[in-house]
């Protein structure tokens, strides 16, 4: 009876293990073809974000060597003063064309000690996002604003950005944020244009006050006899203040890693240069304090304000701007197709 008994389990023990080696069997197939379709994607992933990375490698080297040659054209030009347009822009433009052989001010930088990172950004140039971006990267709060001159100029170990915006555009987004929707306005200014072109129509704020329209406005930046160096560079003027004198890219103490531009590939360029520091990426991007009634880099909303401009005051204001075009390689003549 016993052997029987004993044969009997035998046979239950080579059932059970048949079956566990089926299922066994069954899970391997199931999982190998799985792991294959998971190791793709990953593979495609990586190489994505490999090929996406080349991409900004090679757009930013693009950028970086453009402006270094712009850098070095415009210094010279400005060091033998022969250039018309520059001996112009020497004697008569109340901005300083010297500031590109001056030390990057501090004012406009962002730093992240920790990430190594120093991020300069132009007022009306994304300045609050930046800051925004900076500042959430950083355990020390607020660290990365405490800065002295020292500082400034020890920044060799650093990643270096400087930010700007498209001239005009910029031009048209100071406007619109300083006249148009502060509720306190800058009346010194606001007289000032007013009483320069009285003959011309002004126009009304948010809250019903009294300012200069756009087209006052771009006259009085035109018009050479208001050309005041004492209100063309503090106060509220910091806002349409030249992005090269805000932040030098031609400073050899602050040449930047990367160039970005406040456009449709602001969000791509900046996660990967974040991204190359250690910081994460992984939030929602966008753009702090943007002007109600929609972004001043809305073709419709260019087109109401500079359709009002003749083309003789754009050239006023391009020779203003003309250092900024140059070196950050804006097209003015594009800007007008808009």
């Amino acid at each position: 009876m016993f052997p029987l008994k004993r044969n009997y389990l035998k046979l239950i023990c080579t059932k059970h293990v048949l079956f566990v080696t089926f299922v066994i069997i069954l899970y391997k197939l199931y999982k190998a073809p799985n792991e294959a379709v998971q190791a793709i994607h990953q593979e495609n992933d990586d190489n994505a974000s490999s090929n996406g990375d080349n991409q900004q490698r090679e757009v930013q080297r693009t950028q970086i060597n453009s402006l270094r040659m712009a850098c070095a054209r415009l210094k010279q030009d400005v060091e033998k003063a022969q250039e018309p347009w520059i001996v112009q822009y020497l004697l008569s433009s109340p901005y300083d064309l010297h500031a590109i052989m001056k030390p990057t001010a501090q004012t406009n930088m962002h730093v992240s000690w920790r990430h190594r990172l120093a991020w300069c950004v132009p007022y009306k140039s994304g300045s609050e996002s930046v800051r925004y971006l900076i500042r959430s990267a950083v355990e020390e709060n607020g660290k990365e604003l405490e800065l002295d001159e020292d500082v400034v100029h020890n920044l060799d170990e650093f990643i270096k950005v400087i930010q700007v915006r498209e001239p005009l555009e910029r031009l048209l987004s100071a406007y619109r944020f300083i006249f148009e929707t502060k509720s306190t306005i800058d009346k010194k200014l606001t007289d000032r244009i007013v009483k320069v072109f009285p003959n011309l129509a002004t126009a009304k704020n948010s809250v019903g006050s009294e300012i200069p329209s756009f087209l006052q406005f771009i006259k009085y930046l035109g018009d050479k006899e208001s050309w005041d160096k004492s209100i063309f560079n503090s106060g509220t003027a910091i806002h349409w203040l030249p992005q090269f004198v805000q932040c030098n890219p031609c400073d050899p103490t602050y040449q930047p890693d990367y160039l970005v531009h406040l456009d449709e590939s602001w969000i791509e360029h900046t996660k990967y240069i974040l991204g190359s520091v250690g910081i994460d990426t992984n939030r929602t991007f966008y753009l702090l304090n943007p002007t109600p009634g929609g972004y001043s880099s809305d073709p419709h909303i260019i087109r109401k304000y500079y359709s009002q401009i003749s083309e003789e005051d754009l050239e006023k204001i391009y020779f203003l701007y003309k250092p900024d075009f140059l070196l950050f390689n804006f097209d003015f003549k594009s800007f007008l197709n808009k």
